[in-house]
């Protein structure tokens, strides 16, 4: 068996890109050539993770961050919380600018790319690269993992006249009114003038409006007392939470996957760094097998990390079908209620047994035969009038 001396890496996203900074870091010897439709790796977003949520040695991916923090908040009608741990984020523009100064020449933009097989692809120029091992990482495979929910959100970068006041990020600031379903602002501080706000939905359907949305965010500016800002950029977003029976990626023989096209993210946070981080390092430790080999067991990783996420897509189901959309802010506010490390578990995907049972625990914050029901019966297509 011959083991893989070269890899074509199609999108630029982070799961790739990730996955192509730490093989040309850790195993130069494999040939990387990263290929991104785009101007630019990475695209428009901002990625963000809790210490917690790796294990092992992760202070290559530390580096890579704009800005972390000692800690976040949240806030419902009924209290405030602070919750301890090193917070992340990572800007696209500053993920794009360091990769390329390790990447190089390895990578290119503004590549399209029209067909994706095994070992090659074809470029919308007709030109065909050959490669041991090929990597889809393009973003949604198919109809969003349907049947599912979304969490939508549009925020803007803003620069405060005066200092704003923010020591460390507002996860969930869910005192505003409960608009489209599950509603909070989202506020991280990169500087002591500078902000990300976002507004985000937890919704039952994907229509998303910026316009409207910017409103809001502008809204809650003022009410809060930012004082007068500059708006020097946005982003605009809308992920896929699947619920019970949604079904999972179907894969390519030989071909790979990775990132949101291979269904490693979390199911009820939207969160792909994590999972992002992890493929790059899976594929660090066994890239020195066959490409066929090499294949298979990405396969059979993706789906169990698909399995391992039924607990949560039966929480997705609770939360959408059992708690009328007005009334889903109870069910967070009661989440946040937990202990820290469950808390923490639940964003790094490594609950127990038992932190199943504690999670189901106590006074339901939805009706009990809706909740069973929501939590027990798979949903259909034609359930969610898909």
């Amino acid at each position: 068996m011959q083991q893989v001396r070269s890899i074509l890496m199609v999108g630029g996203g982070l799961a790739n890109g990730l996955a192509a900074l730490r093989l040309t870091t850790q195993r130069p010897e494999v040939q990387v050539r990263l290929l991104e439709a785009g101007p630019q790796l990475g695209g428009e977003h901002t990625w963000c993770w809790h210490d917690s949520d790796l294990a092992g040695e992760t202070s290559w991916l530390t580096q890579l961050a704009s800005a972390s923090w000692d800690g976040y908040d949240v806030r419902f009608p009924e209290y405030q919380r602070t919750l301890s741990g090193r917070y992340h984020a990572l800007r696209s523009s500053d993920f794009h600018r360091q990769l390329m100064e390790v990447l190089g020449d390895r990578v290119q933009t503004s590549t399209a790319v029209t067909e994706v097989h095994a070992k090659h692809v074809v470029l919308d120029s007709g030109e065909q690269l050959q490669a041991d091992c090929v990597i889809d990482g393009r973003g949604l495979f198919d109809a969003n993992f349907a049947p599912c929910a979304y969490q939508k959100f549009h925020g803007l970068f803003v620069t405060t006249a005066a200092p704003h006041g923010l020591t460390r990020p507002l996860l969930m600031d869910a005192t505003v009114s409960q608009l489209d379903g599950y509603r909070f602002l989202y506020l991280l501080p990169w500087s002591d003038r500078e902000l990300l706000v976002e507004d985000t939905r937890y919704s039952d359907n994907p229509d998303l409006d910026p316009a409207e949305l910017r409103a809001e965010i502008v809204a809650y500016l003022a009410r809060a007392g930012f004082g007068s800002y500059e708006i020097t950029g946005d982003e605009s977003g809308c992920l896929p939470l699947p619920l019970y029976g949604a079904r999972s990626p179907q894969f390519k023989d030989g071909l790979l996957y990775a990132g949101m096209r291979a269904g490693l993210f979390h199911p009820t946070t939207g969160y792909s760094m994590p999972d992002a981080a992890r493929f790059a390092n899976w594929l660090v430790s066994n890239s020195d097998r066959g490409s066929a080999a090499l294949a298979r067991a990405a396969s059979k990783r993706a789906r169990s990390v698909w399995r391992r996420g039924d607990f949560c897509r039966r929480l997705n189901s609770m939360f959408f079908k059992a708690a009328a959309p007005t009334e889903r802010r109870h069910v967070m506010a009661r989440f946040y209620e937990r202990d820290p490390q469950l808390i923490a578990r639940f964003y790094s995907g490594s609950l127990s047994f038992f932190d199943c049972l504690r999670l189901l625990s106590g006074p339901p914050p939805v009706p009990v035969a809706d909740g069973a029901r929501a939590f027990f019966l798979k949903t259909t297509n034609t359930e969610r009038g898909l």
